[in-house]
């Protein structure tokens, strides 16, 4: 096997353990050393430490053999950033919270069944086509190992061959395949959009609301526009996250709201659209489908290492059990005290 194919399979691995690591630390972590401060934002936290695992597991499962399966699996991040501004929301309407969250199950369960579908039932891979020999071609000279079926190829323009000669008929153009990726950029628009809403809606009852007090207005107005402005541009997180600062509490609540709205963005978003849209422009796909799944197996780890890193309960907890580091008891003054009347009265 060349070189970068065995970096990428190696680095992929590497993520995956670090991950599982990683994440399986953070749920301890939450447990153990969640402050009151924090409140129920700290079962969120351990909602998105238990869908990394659940994500890297998946990967260390199939691998390379239930490629739909794995392809449908890829919606966790995209449902993870909708939850994030559900949170947001329900911070501002807790009332909503039971029959938002049984529509949420429903609506997870559709997406996985209709992106696995999609794959299995509407790719060319099965055509014999010019596109599934080249992909055949060009993953044994990668991986040194020639697979002839069960390819699932989103090919857009194509060539049709029977046995050794091909048909030169111009860009023959597989309407299936367009489908296809025409539905799936439509459910991760849905997701945006579902997230766009959300955000609207809390901006909304945070300007309507009489109730709340101003300086939690302040606050959940201050979370929600960055976790907005890191999604649209994760470049920006911390030139907006000192416009945020009010306390330590807050900076540390904002600053890991808005990076952890950037890193679906980073390592899901762009090369989930990328991998998704470059080959109906006739672009080269190689290094962008050689870094997808790689960039997929780091979404947990960074996920996890914001959180631990950024959230000081945390990062003194992880600190505490690496060094064992034991809470100093300062010495309780009492012997000073009772000691004093028998002195003054030995005196007399």
């Amino acid at each position: 096997m060349p070189a970068f194919p065995m970096t990428v399979v190696y680095i992929e691995n590497f993520n995956t353990g670090i991950g599982v690591l990683l994440n399986s630390l953070l749920v301890f972590v939450i447990r153990r050393f969640s402050g009151p401060h924090l409140g129920t934002y700290k079962h969120l936290l351990s909602s998105f430490a238990v869908a990394g695992l659940l994500l890297l597991f998946f990967h260390v499962l199939v691998d390379a053999r239930v490629t739909a399966v794995f392809l449908a699996f890829q919606s966790i991040p995209f449902e993870l950033l909708v939850i994030h501004f559900l949170y947001r929301y329900w911070c501002i309407l807790i009332f909503a919270l039971s029959s938002v969250n049984h529509n949420r199950q429903h609506h997870d369960m559709t997406t996985y069944f209709s992106r696995y579908l999609l794959c299995v039932h509407c790719a060319s891979g099965e055509e014999n086509t010019s596109g599934r020999r080249s992909m055949i071609e060009e993953y044994e000279r990668k991986f040194g190992k020639r697979i002839e079926n069960a390819w699932i190829v989103f090919e857009h323009w194509a060539r049709l061959i029977y046995g050794n000669h091909e048909d030169y008929t111009d860009d023959y153009f597989i309407i299936n395949s367009f489908i296809t990726i025409s539905v799936l950029n439509v459910i991760m628009v849905i997701a945006m959009v579902v997230a766009s809403s959300l955000a609207y809606l809390t901006f909304y009852h945070i300007k309507c609301s009489k109730k709340m007090s101003a300086h939690t207005h302040k606050l959940q107005r201050k979370l929600l526009i960055a976790l907005c402005v890191q999604f649209v541009c994760s470049l920006c997180i911390l030139s907006y996250t000192l416009e945020c600062r009010d306390s330590v509490q807050n900076e540390e609540t904002v600053t890991v709201t808005t990076i952890q709205a950037s890193i679906p963005a980073i390592f899901v978003y762009i090369p989930y659209l990328m991998a998704l849209n470059i080959s109906f422009l006739k672009l080269p796909t190689t290094i962008v489908n050689d870094s997808c799944v790689l960039l997929t197996t780091a979404y947990p780890v960074f996920d996890a290492l914001a959180i631990i890193f950024l959230i000081s309960d945390f990062r003194e907890g992880v600190k505490t059990l690496l060094w064992m580091k034991k809470t100093v008891k300062k010495p309780v003054e009492t012997s000073a005290v009772s000691e004093l009347p028998n002195t003054i009265a030995e005196r007399e």
